[in-house]
């Protein structure tokens, strides 16, 4: 079962750290659905109910291995979500939003910040603390995760011939360098589960991934 644990720092567990579906930073949920979803979530907070320890323990009494699933391009929604997310990092941090090829900022978080980098891995962690037997990151829902920020375009430009270097956005050159940001991040998310999986030796936490359909796609 591959169970849908959290997005950016909106999170379907009691967290610590991040935001609750209870929506309590929302003066007024504006659908119905929304409402009685913030409304079930609140409920469940004050009958002091986990709803993903409850799924976690249920997959496991029938034999099933339970993996939380996190969308790492959860930290903003568009409209009409937008305000599941109000008051959260994305709110906090505009300086570590995206830029696109002309500079402008965009509404995403990049994890060309290791700041960011940072942020995901502490919930990923706390996710750990639950007897779970994977974590999944969803690569698919809404990329790129990372564009034209300032720490990676200066890094392949170092790597290339300093400040003449053009960028070109089919470059296979520029296309790799951006990718190792993630590469990197998933070495950080191992090194982080690492305690875990030593908490756990006969039970290890296993990272898998969701990501496009070609290799193409995923550059």
């Amino acid at each position: 079962i591959y169970w849908e644990a959290g997005a950016g720092d909106r999170m379907y567990y009691p967290t610590r750290y991040g935001l609750m579906p209870s929506d309590d930073a929302t003066d007024d949920e504006f659908r119905e659905g929304d409402r009685i979803a913030a409304e079930t979530w609140r409920i469940w907070h004050k009958e002091n109910i986990d709803p993903f320890h409850v799924a976690l323990e249920h997959a496991h009494s029938m034999g099933l291995e339970f993996h939380a699933t996190y969308r790492v391009a959860g930290f903003h929604f568009p409209v009409p979500e937008n305000v599941w997310n109000k008051g959260g990092f994305y709110d906090h941090h505009p300086e570590l939003r995206g830029t696109d090829r002309d500079g402008n900022r965009t509404p995403r978080l990049s994890y060309a910040f290791p700041e960011v980098r940072k942020e995901v891995i502490r919930f990923l962690t706390e996710m750990t603390g639950y007897p779970i037997d994977g974590l999944c990151l969803a690569y698919n829902p809404r990329p790129p995760l990372l564009e034209y920020e300032p720490p990676v375009v200066e890094s392949f430009k170092a790597k290339y011939g300093g400040s003449r270097v053009s960028i070109d956005d089919r470059d296979p050159r520029w296309l790799k360098h951006r990718a190792e940001v993630l590469t990197g991040f998933m070495h950080e998310v191992r090194a982080a589960t690492r305690h875990a999986t030593e908490q756990h030796p006969s039970k290890p936490v296993g990272i898998t991934a969701i990501v496009l359909g070609s290799e193409e796609e995923n550059l």
